[in-house]
């Protein structure tokens, strides 16, 4: 991202430089930023714990309210630096992330409005055939697809943007680093540039919005065709929300980009800018709030939940009903859900009662047999000098997170199989669903940066040193460990959301350890946006992750192709081999039981499945890379050799 000039930043001029002036600026935007942030997470919010607000319109609804805060807070946060004095800078580098996230952000929106236009057209011209038309799978769909035209197009115009040559001064006359105002400062000609933004505008905002007007033009006529009046005022009451919101964004958008002499003017650019990346965003969940029934009377019942939750608190403040203290007793009772669930029921393999000690006996052998394992492949990577290199610290990265990973489940269910009482705390089963999703998040980002390294090893192995320097190993490490628990992040928020869902009956999971399908369907309400959401996080995780070693695999097999030798081809895909064997099995078994469709669902055979890549892929990782690896081998026998040695002495 360096142009012919080494430009390394730029300077933002931003607003008046009247220290008064920008000081009340500051509290202006503050306050709607802040406003834009709470609004819009407590639109997201209310959504997920409603589940009455589960359904299509509230599904484009969330991602719209995840848009404008990501939207928000790529500009506004560094422009509130600016506007008090604390340096007008950005790196070159902090430019280009910010004009590709706005790009994104900015495009992914334009889609999403068409869509929710689509989604309003169906529901009031083909009520009968709504829930067909707009299934579940329909909807993950026009998301994913509104997020990846944003992505593509966004992509491209940022990287050609970028690679311009910059001169003079580079002083952005703008408060952020919007397109046409970074172009301004280009050396050459940037006549391709405007006319690829001005297709783009076309494409994403003259087309979307003329689908909407047809849209809308539909669903007047089929309004017209209403005779009540009660009926269109109902009617005309589920799309003026949407309406208003369309209007803000393409309005504002397109005298921006497209009304005569745009990019000409800055005031005029700033003002326009500051409308629809603060002021828009922040009106969006006032609408939503204001003009919709459902809306509010999900806030009113999480505002009856709170004034319960306070008072309970206060309650408890001035009672003797433990040794702990008060508020803390009645805190943890009340966390507990609506039928005041202490522990849950883990049927397992209750079916199978005479096996019950025969599979204590082959689970309890190969946990040992994985934890001996891993922990032998930690301790060899360790102590052995020649192992210091990029393949085998991310194997003992891989061997850390297997042993975590086991650890999470397979004692628990031990302990069921050989006892009668076969429960699981609440917070027991919620601690473990968590560690279980952030340990397997880690270990599908791990994979995937084996496969990373095994591709620089055979495709540019002249390069291999440099570009798999300690350092960069290190980041790839600690990329694929944030990434797996900032996706344990995630479902840290999902498992919040599973847990205080109300569960009826008996309460038993029809499973050996809690995972999230199984909680769920324990449940007494129907949860349809929580599954949603789970299986959008396992599509990115799991298939996201698989499509990348992919990838990697294809550029690795027509570097090998490419190889004269019969013996060269054999070695390179010896040295490929076992990280192969275990992405299949792990990856194949977690598609399994994550990636079907909802109808697909058994939970006798999810057990089964599950069976394999909670005890068996942890005990293949050791095994495929020990007996495959003659590294490891000499190792081990030099391991050996030293402790007899040892005892004869």
């Amino acid at each position: 991202m360096q142009n012919e000039m080494s430009v390394t930043e730029f300077i933002l001029l931003g607003f008046s430089s009247n220290p008064a002036l920008r000081l009340c600026l500051f509290g202006i935007f503050s306050v709607l930023y802040s406003a834009t942030v709470m609004g819009n997470a407590l639109v997201f919010v209310l959504i997920c714990l409603d589940y009455r607000l589960h359904s299509p319109m509230y599904f484009f609804l969330c991602h719209l309210s995840i848009l404008d805060i990501c939207y928000a807070s790529n500009n506004v946060p560094h422009m509130l630096r600016n506007l008090l004095g604390q340096g007008r800078t950005i790196s070159f580098a902090g430019c280009g992330t910010q004009i590709h996230l706005y790009l994104i952000f900015a495009l992914t929106e334009c889609v999403l409005l068409a869509v929710m236009s689509y989604d309003r057209y169906v529901a009031i011209c083909h009520p009968l055939r709504y829930a067909l038309i707009m299934s579940w799978r329909v909807c993950l769909t026009l998301a994913a697809v509104s997020w990846a035209f944003g992505f593509l197009f966004a992509t491209l115009q940022a990287s050609l943007a970028l690679h311009l040559p910059f001169c003079g001064p580079c002083e952005v006359d703008h408060f952020f680093c919007e397109i046409l105002a970074v172009l301004k400062l280009a050396c050459t000609d940037t006549t391709a540039n405007k006319v690829l933004i001005f297709a783009v505008c076309v494409c994403f905002l003259l087309f979307p919005l003329a689908l909407i007007l047809i849209s809308y033009l539909h669903i007047l006529a089929t309004i017209l065709c209403i005779r009540s009046v009660a009926g269109w005022h109902k009617t005309f009451s589920t799309c003026g929300s949407h309406l208003t919101v369309v209007g803000l964004f393409y309005g504002n958008a397109i005298f921006m980009y497209m009304g005569p002499g745009s990019g000409n003017s800055s005031g005029r650019e700033k003002i326009l800018s500051l409308f629809y990346s603060l002021v828009s965003p922040s009106l969006n969940p006032l609408i939503y709030s204001l003009r919709n029934k459902q809306v509010k009377e999900a806030l009113l019942k999480l505002q009856r939940r709170k004034r319960v939750f306070h008072s309970v608190c206060s309650d408890a403040g001035h009672g003797q009903r433990s040794a702990f203290p008060p508020s803390v007793y009645e805190i943890r009772n009340f966390m507990m859900n609506e039928t005041k669930v202490t522990e849950f029921v883990l049927i397992g393999f209750s079916d199978f009662p005479d096996l019950q000690i025969p599979l204590f006996v082959v689970f309890f052998l190969t946990y040992l047999i994985t934890l001996t394992g891993n922990v032998l492949l930690m301790t060899i990577t360790r102590l052995h000098r020649h192992f210091h290199i990029p393949m085998y610290l991310f194997l003992s990265t891989l061997s850390f997170s297997e042993t975590c990973y086991t650890f999470a489940v397979i004692p628990q269910m031990l302990v069921n199989l050989i006892t009668e009482e076969k429960s699981i705390s609440f917070t027991g089963c919620a601690v473990q669903m968590l560690f279980f999703s952030g340990f397997g998040g880690t270990n599908c980002m791990l994979l995937t940066a084996m496969g990373y390294d095994r591709c620089v090893a055979i495709c540019k192995p002249l390069h291999y040193s440099v570009l798999m320097n300690n350092r960069v190993c290190s980041q790839l490490v600690a990329f694929a460990t944030v990434t797996g628990f900032t996706n344990g992040h995630l479902t840290f928020t999902f498992t919040y959301f599973i847990f205080t869902l109300p569960f009826c009956g008996e309460k038993e999971i029809n499973h050996f350890f809690c995972d999230m399908a199984p909680v769920i369907q324990a449940a007494c309400t129907e949860n349809n946006g929580i599954e949603t959401v789970i299986f959008i996080f396992c599509i990115v995780v799991v298939f996201g992750s698989f499509l990348l070693i992919l990838l990697l695999y294809v550029l690795i097999f027509n570097t090998i192709l490419k190889i004269p030798s019969t013996e060269g081809k054999q070695k390179a895909f010896y040295t490929c081999a076992s990280h192969l064997t275990v992405v299949v099995v792990h990856f194949g078994c977690a598609s399994i039981i994550y990636l079907r469709p909802k109808s697909a669902y058994s939970l006798e055979g999810d057990t089964l499945i599950s069976v394999t890549y909670t005890v068996v892929t942890p005990l293949l990782n050791p095994v495929v890379y020990s007996l495959r690896n003659k590294d490891v081998h000499l190792a081990l026998w030099k391991g050996l050799g030293r402790k007899s040695c040892t005892w004869m002495r």
